[in-house]
């Protein structure tokens, strides 16, 4: 963040998301939804729908980063065999590349809900 005369400004970067990490995001959501249908109980439908939904927060313009939280949250009390898989895509390189691509304040509530 920027100060200046008692205010604090977000730096944006205008980064967008490349087609090849974009690609790489819907490989890795396409094999996450496999091992859902693989490991999720069938009354466990929810699971399979927030994967979807973890894509979107993944590749939203502006990364939504507390609903990566919650999903991850989500399949550590509901399907705790998935949560490391979840887990592992969530804090991957690639999707702290695309967090920080969209600018200081969605890398620090990265950080916030994720750790260093």
């Amino acid at each position: 963040m920027a100060q200046g005369a008692g205010e604090i400004h977000a730096v944006v970067t205008n980064i967008r998301i490349s087609d090849a990490d974009r690609a790489d995001v819907h490989e890795r959501i396409a094999a996450l939804r496999a091992t859902v249908r693989a490991v999720a109980p069938p009354d466990q439908q929810e699971a399979a729908e927030l994967v979807d939904e973890l894509e979107d927060a993944i590749l939203a313009e502006a990364p939504k980063v507390s609903r990566m939280a919650f999903i991850r949250d989500w399949f550590s009390a509901h399907v705790p065999k998935l949560a490391r898989a979840v887990s592992e895509l969530i804090l991957s390189p690639l999707v702290r590349r695309i967090v920080a691509a969209a600018g200081d304040i969605a890398a620090a509530e990265f950080r916030n809900a994720f750790g260093p």
